[in-house]
């Protein structure tokens, strides 16, 4: 039984062939693929993102209740102002709380927004955006981020937030070889390297904080001795906070101030 049809293509068929398959098509300035309004509505919402990152605000930070209470204002510079299209409305909150606790963006000068009764660690200067327009069953919205000048937040919130996060020395020490890490190295590998801790070892000894920082120490002063400033900062900020130095490596000053020594050495 014949199932395949007995006609026959050309061996290389030429462009005029393959043309009569083809239609030209001209799109029209009234074609319906294009929503006008909807473009309209996206660029309006556009032009407000835009005019938000332009207008240089700044995070203020005042004290309120107690010594971890405050309050934070999103300012305007003296000498600006700012604005929205009509018919956006913009929300902002710090990225430390949740999105219901956003508040509406007032447009004009000075104050734009402001939090009250923030705690030590909602203090950030990340701020969220959200910007809507509605017209009819047309919404548009964008979301986005802005790192503005945080001022007057305390002297010691880089310290305390640090020591929050490395609250022991295993992670001080994974801390440690992240911040040596050669690009392209694998973090999670490095989160996987057992803690002296972990292998059970006493502690006692410059031994106990382990080969691997040792040597990434001595490799990053021959390849990138820039990433030995990094320790460096981290060592001055646990040094600042009443019993963070403890949370070093033990025998941690016995290699690593002979490697900043000669790091120091080669700059000069």
């Amino acid at each position: 039984m014949q199932i395949f049809s007995q006609k026959r293509w050309p061996a290389q068929p030429s462009w005029r062939e393959f043309d009569d398959f083809a239609l030209e098509f001209t799109p029209s300035a009234e074609s319906p693929l294009i929503d006008k309004e909807l473009v309209r509505l996206e660029q309006l919402v556009d032009d407000a993102r835009r005019s938000l990152a332009q207008a240089r605000l700044e995070a203020k930070v005042i004290s309120a209740e107690g010594a971890d209470v405050f309050q934070v204002q999103l300012c305007l510079p003296h000498d600006r102002k700012f604005c929205l299209p009509d018919g956006v409305i913009a929300y902002c909150w710090p990225i430390t709380l949740p999105e219901g606790s956003a508040v509406t963006v007032k447009p004009g000068s000075g104050i734009v927004a402001e939090f009250s009764r923030l705690s030590f660690g909602g203090l950030t200067s990340f701020f969220a955006f959200n910007l809507a327009i509605a017209d009819g069953e047309r919404k548009v919205s964008a979301r986005f981020v802005l790192n503005l000048p945080l001022d007057g937040a305390p002297v010691d919130r880089r310290e305390r937030i640090l020591q929050s996060l490395l609250s022991n020395r295993a992670e001080v020490l994974r801390f440690l070889l992240l911040l040596l890490a050669e690009a392209g190295t694998d973090a999670a590998g490095i989160l996987r390297i057992p803690t002296p801790f972990q292998q059970g070892e006493s502690g006692n000894g410059p031994g106990s904080m382990g080969v691997p920082l040792f040597e990434t120490m001595v490799r990053a002063l021959d390849r990138q001795p820039e990433k030995l400033e990094q320790v460096a900062r981290l060592v001055d900020d646990l040094q600042k906070t009443p019993g963070s130095k403890d949370l070093l490596p033990e025998g941690f000053e016995l290699v690593w101030q002979p490697i900043w020594n000669a790091y120091k050495r080669m700059k000069s």
